[in-house]
This record gives structure tokens, C-alpha cells and sequence, in this order.
């Protein structure tokens, strides 16, 4: 580049600068009294400097002192798990409490501190059974003869006590394995001693409990069923009761049901196809672990914790699911609410076909009343592809939840926390409040072609996968096959040390407000990621992004604070400083705010800016080398030059890009203050003081365009306290280099 010091003053805007307007030498008019010229004058007689007001600053922001809002957090970072956003003062924990991992037929719920029994076995015969008058009996040891279902002549098989029971009555079953399937007519209340030494063993190809229409009403407490079907078929029986039974090594589904039921205090595992599943009806499972999961013999297919289908309704409470193969827990064209619940390692990539996903809920059905995903205090974490998938028309709801190491497959892709998708052209929706989603991959949290609203939740550590892209905090974007634009909403949160960038947003609304989005940071690549925010276009044909970012801080990101193109965006109120640089992909940014043109789709963007703070930011404050941009009442100070001494400008414009300052202050810029390369710039009311070039204009060294400066004589430059007249140099500065794409 050209050194600016090897250069006397040049050329005044009035002689070969291309554009009118005046140059130096006058007197600029007075500011209002007691007043500096880049000050607003406020209702009641006093000065607002440029920068952010103490009242703009956010919800758990505070002011400076210096034009800007640092953000109320605890003096540590919050180590994993737990979470703090703009306005605590301590870390919290979130999700559910962990449970420890146990062996075959123990359980432990979150909150447990070990492994139990599922049940305690009591004292021989009937343990803690809560025999009466008419109970009848079964013990498969007895040889005595004559069963007539006493306890002193009881019957040896299931099946015996079943038809000779009468209806609702309880059928008290002693130790030992019993070889049957049973299919009782009338209502039963089935208990066994305990699950550890009752078990109820199926023949191949038959469900081992079958309760059909007649047995409505039917309850199963403390016993074990294992066999070749299914392990408890509930086809027609409804309000089935199912209480710390253990439904364990079946051929198929542990728990099939067509209407609603009750699982509690129980074990499935190591069942085929589907650990339990809903088909209709209202059914809940609670304090229940279901784990170990496979395919269906031969098949590969399916592997799921928990299902709920055929337009039902299913609670899952303070349960465990865990190890399963497929989807975890699976609602599909039905409503789903998880509550204090843990749902962990799910995916053992044993085929390309196998998903590995969390908590899945979608609907391509449209219809007045969408079905909703409802999770609470819950932990999702070490699964594989999504943590969370919202898909089609679901209404999703996650509020105090934890989200983490959601893993990529082995071919790289994928690992996202949470994805709302379209499907069918319905939008998903989610709403997610209080919750913290780190260490995954591709995205913390991600939208195509829906809708996606985040409240005081936390977004960290998200990594690039192995494809060399990703890594975002929070991604959204317009949906291409489904042709619908995305939304997004951050409110209130923290997102921070994402390999990727911290927000990124392609053909899609987003409204970002009073957030704190700080120290992104670049993977192992060469991807030129680690911006705060990026905002662009997802395809040539996709619509622009329209963005709102107020009372925000954009502290230490890489590469730039804000970048955009083909897009409208508004920033009020807001922080960008400290931007660091990169050398990937052969250039040097660490500017604040970019306006640019995608080289890929080109487009129109613009850029309004607010009350803002850019500061201490590298090679420039801000850049529009393609678009307008409008920055008013901002202060942009102490933008430092690149390593190799080039760069250092405030406000930059480069042709075809256009800027109008007014009411701001550009001050202490390592080379010029405001700097134009063949664009037009129109200053009113602002100052550049202290820099070592306040305005400088070169032609375009592209197209040989002359620069243009408008309405100088309103302006200061020079340096406290001897402000004077603005002139523009020409001093042979070499622009920016093009900005054309951001990875």
C-alpha cells in the first residue's frame, strides 16, 4: 500500500475530487449551545454524545462509561453444564440431574445417586404384594396337587389363575420363571414378587401379555416379561397400568400399545425395534429407564426408545432413555412432552441408515391443530446428528434444558442440538427459553425454512465438523425445496466460543436483542469462519434477510463483528469491538461491520446503524465496499492497522459502496479516519478527530472512479481541543482488499 506519511496534503475536496461539495478553510457552524458538533441535544438542554446511551443498553446491561454497555455476568466462566446469560451474577445448572449408568436389570431415574433394584423382592412367597380376601394365587414350585388358586393350594401357572380369577381381582404370582403368553378377557391386576425372580418367558413370533378390549383397566406390577414377540401388547385395553415391571430381550417391541397406558418405575431394554411405543391414546411414562435398543431381526432398521404415533398424546417424566439405535424418543404426527428426563448416547452408527437422533418430533399433516413438542428440564446429550429435531408443522416448546455433545457421524456431517425443519412446506416452530446448548457440532441451534425464537438461553462451544464447515452457534436459513423463509429470534442470551460463527443467517428475519456474542474462534481449518454475525443469501433465488440487532455486544469475534449482503439490516444500540483477524483463506479482516456483495449471489444490501459503539476494531470500523450504509449518533474509535501496517480506517467506502455519517464521531483510527476509494460519502454533523488522516479520497482503483464527499462544512476534524475545518487528502492509500464471500 501507499504510505500515507511519504505524503504532503494533496488535493482539497474542490479540486479533481469527483462530487462536490466543499473543502476546507471555513469556519464550521456552531453546535448547539454547550454542545459538540457531533452531539444531539436532548429535550431538556442537555448533550448526547455518538455511542450508546446508558438507556439503550439491554436487559442485564449496564453502561460503561464509554459509549457503551458491558453485559452483568459471573466473574468466571460457568463450567459445562451450567449457564449464566446478561444479567446473573452466578451459574446455574441446566437439564436434569444426571443418573448413573446401570447394569442389566437395575434402574436409576435422574436424581438417583446409584443403581437400585426395580423393585424390593420382600419375603417369600408373595413379598410386598398387597394381597385380600381375593387374591388368587401362583407359585410354579408348588407340587402339592389339587390348585385351586389359595395361597395354600395355589396354581402353577399364569394362565390357571387368570381364568379363575374373578374380575379386577389381584393374581399374586410367587418366584420362578413362567413359559406362557397370556391374553386375560376381563380386567387383571397381575403382581409378581418382584422382576429380579418372577419372569414371564414368551415363545417366538407370540406376545408374551396381550390385553385386549375386554381387559381395559388392566394393572401389571412387579414382574418381568422376556420372550420371541412382543413383550406387552395393549390392543383395545385402555388405562392400562404398567408398574416397575422390567420388559426385557424381546424380539419385538417392549411395549406395544393402540391406547393409553401408564409405564412406571420400570425397565425396557435390550428389546428390538422399539423400546415402548404410543399409537394413539394418552399415555405416559415416568421414572423409567428404556435403553439398549436394536433393530428388528434381520431388518437394520429402526432401533427407538420411546415412540408415539397414530395422533396420540405421550408424557415421558423424570425417565432415562438411553443407548438406543435409531431415535430415541420419537413422536410422529403426535404430541410429545419430556419433563426432567435424561436422553443420552443414542446411535452407534452400526449403518449409514442408522440416525442416531435425540428427541425427534414432526408432523407432515396439516391440520388446525399442529402437534407440539414439549420439553422441560431435561439433559440431551452425547447423541448423534441432532440433539433435537423439530420437523413440518410441530409447535415446539424447550425451556431449562441442556443440550450438548450431539457428535457427528463418521463421514463428518451433521451434529446439530436443535434443528426446526420444513417439511411438506409447513414450518416448524420452537421456542426455546432458559436452556444451554454446548459442545456440539455443525450448529448449536438451527433452522431451515422455520421458525425459531431463543430467550435467555446460552449457546458455546460448538465445533466445526470434519467437512471444514459449521460450527455455528445459531444457524438459519431459508428453506430451498421447501420454499419457505426462516425466522429467528435471540433475546437476552449468551453465545460464545463457536468455532464457526456465532449467528449466522441466510435469506431468513432474525430479531437479535440484548445478547452478549463474544470470543468466536477458529477451528482446525481453513474455513474463514468466526464472524459475530453473517448475513447473506442462501441462494440466488432465495428472498433477501431483513435484520434487527439492538442493545447488543458483539465483543472479540474473528474475522468481522457484522458482515452482511443481500440483506436490510438495522443495528441500534449495539457494541461491535475488538474484532480479531484471520489470515484464512489468504485474507486479513478483523473489521467491525462489512458491507459487502456475495460474489456467488450477487444482490443489493443496506445497512443502518444507530447509537453504536465500534471500537478497537482491526483494519477497519466500517467497510461497505458494495451497497449503502447509513450510520448515525455512533462512535467509532481506536480501529487499529492490520500486522503488516496496512488498513487502520474508521469508516470506509469503497466504489460502488456509498456512506452517510451524521451525528457520530470517528476518532483515533490508525491511518484515516474516514477513507473513500472512488465512493461517495456524505458527512453532517460528525467529527473525525485524532486520526492520523481525519478524511482521505482516492479514486477507485478498479474503475478509476473519483470519490465524492457532500456537506463537509458541518463537520469537525483535528484534535481536542483545536478542532477545525474538515480537508480531504489524497495520499495514495491502497483500499481493502475485495470482499466477496464469507465461508
Amino acid at each position: 500500500m501507499g504510505d500515507w506519511s511519504r505524503f504532503a496534503l494533496l488535493a482539497l475536496l474542490g479540486s479533481g475530487c469527483g462530487g462536490g461539495g466543499s473543502g476546507g478553510g471555513s469556519t464550521p457552524p456552531p453546535a448547539p449551545a454547550g454542545c459538540q458538533t457531533e452531539d444531539v441535544q436532548l429535550a431538556d438542554g442537555t448533550c448526547q454524545g455518538p455511542g450508546v446511551p446508558a438507556s439503550m443498553c439491554g436487559v442485564g446491561f449496564t453502561s460503561d462509561g464509554q459509549a457503551g454497555c458491558t453485559a452483568t455476568l459471573p466473574a468466571m466462566d460457568c463450567p459445562a453444564g451450567e449457564m449464566a446469560v446478561p444479567g446473573d451474577t452466578s451459574c446455574a445448572a441446566a437439564g436434569a440431574p444426571a443418573a448413573p449408568t446401570c447394569a442389566l436389570g437395575m434402574i436409576a431415574v435422574p436424581g438417583d445417586a446409584a443403581c437400585r433394584a426395580i423393585a424390593d423382592c420382600g419375603s417369600a412367597p408373595w413379598g410386598a404384594i398387597p394381597v385380600d380376601a381375593t387374591t388368587t394365587y401362583v407359585d410354579a414350585s408348588y407340587a402339592g396337587g389339587a390348585s385351586d388358586g389359595s395361597a395354600g393350594k395355589p396354581f402353577t401357572t399364569i394362565a390357571s389363575a387368570l381364568a379363575a380369577a374373578a374380575p379386577g381381582a389381584i393374581v399374586a404370582v410367587a418366584a420362578g420363571s413362567y413359559p406362557e403368553t397370556l391374553a386375560p378377557a376381563a380386567a387383571v391386576k397381575l403382581w409378581g414378587r418382584c422382576p429380579s425372580m418372577v419372569a414371564i418367558a414368551g415363545p417366538a413370533g407370540a406376545s408374551v401379555l396381550t390385553l385386549g378390549a375386554g381387559a381395559s383397566g388392566s394393572e401389571v406390577h412387579t414382574i418381568a416379561l422376556t420372550g420371541g414377540g412382543a413383550g406387552v401388547a395393549i390392543q383395545g385395553g385402555s388405562s392400562v397400568t404398567l408398574d416397575r415391571i422390567w420388559v426385557h430381550d424381546t424380539a419385538l417391541v417392549g411395549v406395544d400399545a393402540t391406547s393409553s397406558f401408564s409405564l412406571t418405575g420400570s425397565v425396557v431394554e435390550r428389546t428390538s425395534t422399539v423400546g415402548v411405543r404410543a399409537n394413539g391414546g394418552t399415555s405416559s411414562v415416568s421414572a423409567s429407564v428404556i435403553r439398549d435398543v436394536g433393530p428388528a431381526p434381520g431388518s437394520g432398521s429402526f432401533g427407538n426408545g420411546i415412540t408415539g404415533e397414530g395422533g396420540g398424546t405421550l408424557g415421558v417424566t423424570t425417565s432415562v432413555v438411553e443407548r438406543t439405535l435409531d431415535e430415541a424418543v420419537n413422536a410422529n404426527e403426535s404430541s410429545l412432552s419430556l419433563t426432567g428426563s435424561v436422553v443420552r448416547d443414542t446411535g452407534i452408527e452400526a449403518s449409514s441408515g442408522i440416525r442416531g437422533w435425540g428427541v425427534v418430533s414432526s408432523s407432515s399433516a396439516p391440520g388446525a391443530k399442529p402437534p407440539t413438542l414439549q420439553i422441560s428440564g431435561s439433559t440431551i446429550e452425547g447423541n448423534l446428528e441432532y440433539g433435537v429435531y423439530v420437523g413440518g408443522n410441530v409447535v415446539a416448546t424447550v425451556d431449562s434444558t441442556l443440550v450438548s455433545d450431539t457428535g457427528e457421524r463418521s463421514d463428518g456431517t451433521r451434529g446439530t442440538g436443535l434443528q426446526a425443519q420444513a417439511v411438506g412446506g409447513l414450518q416448524a416452530s420452537a421456542t426455546i427459553t432458559r436452556s444451554l446448548f454446548e459442545n456440539n457440532y455443525l450448529n448449536g441451534v438451527a433452522s431451515v425454512g422455520s421458525n425459531v425464537v431463543i430467550r435467555s438461553s446460552v449457546v458455546r462451544d460448538n465445533k466445526i465438523e470434519a467437512s471444514t464447515h459449521g460450527g455455528d452457534g445459531v444457524g438459519v436459513a431459508y428453506s430451498t425445496d421447501q420454499a419457505t423463509k426462516a425466522s429467528l429470534e435471540v433475546h437476552g442470551s449468551l453465545v460464545e466460543r463457536n468455532e464457526g460463527d456465532a449467528i449466522s443467517i441466510e435469506s431468513a428475519s432474525a430479531i437479535i436483542d440484548s445478547t452478549l456474542i463474544r470470543n468466536t474462534k477458529i477451528g482446525d481449518t481453513s474455513a474463514a469462519s468466526g464472524l459475530g454475525i453473517l448475513v447473506g443469501l442462501a441462494s440466488a433465488k432465495a428472498p433477501r434477510s431483513t435484520v434487527q440487532v439492538q442493545a447488543t455486544v458483539i465483543d472479540t469475534a474473528i474475522a468481522t463483528g457484522i458482515a452482511l449482503s443481500g440483506a436490510d439490516v438495522t443495528i441500534e444500540g449495539t457494541v461491535i469491538r475488538s474484532t480479531r483477524p484471520t489470515t484464512a483463506g489468504g485474507a486479513t479482516f478483523g473489521d467491525g461491520v462489512v458491507v459487502y456483495r456475495d460474489a456467488t449471489f450477487p444482490s443489493t444490501q443496506s445497512l443502518t446503524m444507530t447509537s453504536c459503539l465500534v471500537a478497537a476494531n482491526q483494519a477497519t470500523g466500517v467497510l461497505a465496499t458494495n451497497g449503502s450504509a447509513t450510520v448515525d449518533q455512533t462512535l467509532v474509535t481506536g480501529t487499529v492497522a492490520n500486522q503488516d501496517g496496512t488498513l487502520g480506517d474508521g469508516v470506509t467506502a469503497v466504489d460502488p459502496g456509498t456512506v452517510t455519517l451524521t451525528q457520530s464521531r470517528v476518532d483515533g483510527s490508525a491511518r484515516a479516519g474516514v477513507s473513500s476509494f472512488g465512493a461517495t460519502f456524505s458527512i453532517g454533523s460528525s467529527a473525525m478527530l485524532c486520526n492520523t488522516i481525519d478524511i482521505d479520497g482516492e479514486a477507485s482503483p478498479s474503475s478509476g472512479q473519483a470519490f465524492s464527499f457532500d456537506v463537509l462544512e458541518t463537520n469537525d476534524c483535528g484534535c481536542d481541543p483545536n478542532r477545525t475545518s474538515c480537508q480531504v487528502l489524497s495520499s495514495s492509500l491502497e483500499p481493502p482488499k475485495a470482499v466477496s464471500t464469507y465461508e
